[in-house]
C-alpha cells in the first residue's frame, strides 16, 4: 500500500478515516466538510498565483515536468510537483528550488504547503515534513526547511523540517501498520467528525455500538480510564452511576453527567 500525504492527512485526524480512504470508501457527503475543501482549493490556486507572478514564465513547471526532472537545474518553481520514493508519494503543493550559493555548492529545495486558516496547527508542519522526506529521498540531498503559506493575508512561516523528520517517520509506520491490517482501528468518534464526509456512516455505528465517544464532553483520558475498568458503553457506564437525592428529595445528577444526563 502506498501512503500518500492525503492519507498521513486523514490519518492525523481520525485514523478509521485513514482506513476507509485507503479502502476506496466513499462518504456520504457532509456540507461542511465540502465548503472546507472548496475553500482550501480556492486559496491554494490563489497562492499558488502569487508564488508564479514572481518567477520568469521559463522558470516554472507544473505538474509532470516537474516530476520528470527533480534533479534539473533550468526551472526555479515546480507546482504541483508529484514524486515518490519506495511507499511514500506526496503532492507538493509548490517546490521552490534556491540555486547554489557557490562553486561546489548543491542548489536547496523547499517544500511549500498552503494553509488556509490564519491559525497553523502542529499538523500542518508535519505535513510539511512529509514533503520534505520524500523530496530528499527523490533527490537523495538533505532538505530541511521548507514554508508555509497561511491565513488570508498569506503570511510566510519557515519550518526547520529536519527537527520533525522522526516524527514523521513514526507517523508512517503507524500508518504502514494501519493499512497492513484486513480490519478498521477501532471507531472513536471525535472532533473532526463534524467535518468530515463519513460523519454518518461512523455515527450509526457508534450509536449501534452504544459507544462511550458517543458522549462529546468525555476526554480520551477519561475514555480510556473507563475502557480499562472494563466499561465500554454508555448503558454499562450508567451502571456504575449511584443516582441520588438532595435534602428536598429531588433527584440529582449524577457525578460527571450533567442535567440533561449526559457526560459534563
Amino acid at each position: 500500500m502506498i501512503i500518500t500525504n492525503d492519507l498521513v492527512e486523514a490519518f492525523l485526524k481520525c485514523p478509521t478515516k485513514c482506513f476507509l480512504q485507503s479502502c476506496g470508501e466513499v462518504g456520504t457527503g457532509n456540507a461542511y466538510a465540502t465548503w472546507v475543501r472548496t475553500r482550501n482549493k480556492v486559496f491554494r490556486i490563489e497562492g499558488t498565483k502569487r508564488l508564479v507572478a514572481g518567477v520568469a514564465p521559463d522558470r516554472c513547471v507544473i505538474g509532470t515536468p516537474a516530476m520528470g526532472s527533480p534533479k534539473s537545474s533550468q526551472w526555479h518553481l515546480g507546482v504541483d510537483f508529484a514524486v515518490q520514493s519506495q511507499n511514500l508519494r506526496c503532492s507538493c503543493h509548490a517546490v521552490e528550488q534556491i540555486p547554489s550559493a557557490g562553486r561546489g555548492r548543491t542548489a536547496q529545495f523547499v517544500p511549500i504547503r498552503f494553509v488556509s486558516r490564519n491559525k497553523l496547527h502542529r499538523d500542518d508542519k508535519l505535513l510539511l515534513a512529509l514533503d520534505a522526506r520524500v523530496l530528499s529521498e527523490v533527490l537523495r540531498r538533505g532538505v530541511s526547511l521548507g514554508k508555509i503559506m497561511y491565513g488570508e493575508n498569506y503570511a510566510t512561516l519557515k519550518v526547520k523540517t529536519s527537527a520533525l523528520a522522526t516524527d514523521v517517520r513514526k507517523l508512517t509506520d503507524k500508518i504502514g501498520t494501519l493499512l497492513a491490517s484486513p480490519s478498521p482501528p477501532d471507531l472513536v468518534l471525535n472532533r473532526h467528525c463534524g467535518e468530515c464526509e463519513f460523519e454518518s456512516r461512523c455515527r450509526q455505528k457508534a450509536i449501534e455500538k452504544d459507544d462511550l465517544s458517543l458522549l462529546a464532553g468525555m476526554t480520551e483520558k477519561e475514555r480510556t480510564n473507563f475502557n480499562s475498568k472494563g466499561v465500554f458503553t454508555i448503558t454499562q457506564l450508567s451502571h456504575t452511576v449511584t443516582r441520588r437525592t438532595d435534602a428536598g428529595g429531588h433527584l440529582q445528577a449524577a457525578p460527571g453527567l450533567n442535567h440533561t444526563g449526559r457526560w459534563a
